[in-house]
């Protein structure tokens, strides 16, 4: 299997997950909360958590460096990826409530709140590829 098409499969299933999960699982204001949003909802941190481990999982397939080394890697970026797509999220649902001149109904973001997984995942994708490049390990074309 090439990695274009891993890369397409992982996102397409992460994303279908969130699709499904946020007509289904609500996120109310409550369970929002932080500087970068720290949710309390038990189902978006679960899937948040799975797309962590299976990112460890794929840069270890990918890049075939040690395992503390990926670990490391991996904790960062998973953190790092989580609070830019947290900020990705903001500047767009701002920039739609901007668009609406500001008539929408409060707390109506938090239901859009599980794009925050595919944006995670896509950044991921990336992160991968600059490791790869950073560590001097070409990203395997075949798996």
């Amino acid at each position: 299997m090439n990695y274009k098409r891993i890369e397409i499969i992982f996102l397409g299933i992460v994303s279908l997950i969130s699709l499904v999960l946020s007509q289904s699982v609500i996120i109310y204001k409550t369970e929002y909360i932080g500087l970068f949003g720290l949710d309390q909802n038990a189902p978006f941190i679960s899937i948040v958590l799975i797309v962590g481990i299976s990112f460890i999982m794929f840069n270890h397939l990918i890049l075939k460096i040690s395992v503390f080394k990926n670990f490391f890697y991996s904790l960062v970026g998973i953190t790092l990826t989580y609070i830019f797509a947290k900020i990705i999220f903001g500047i767009i649902i701002g920039f739609f409530v901007r668009l609406d001149n500001g008539k929408t109904p409060l707390g109506w973001e938090f239901q859009y709140m599980w794009s925050v997984i595919p944006i995670m995942t896509g950044l991921l994708i990336i992160l991968t590829k600059f490791y790869g490049k950073r560590l001097k390990k070409p990203v395997k074309k075949n798996v």
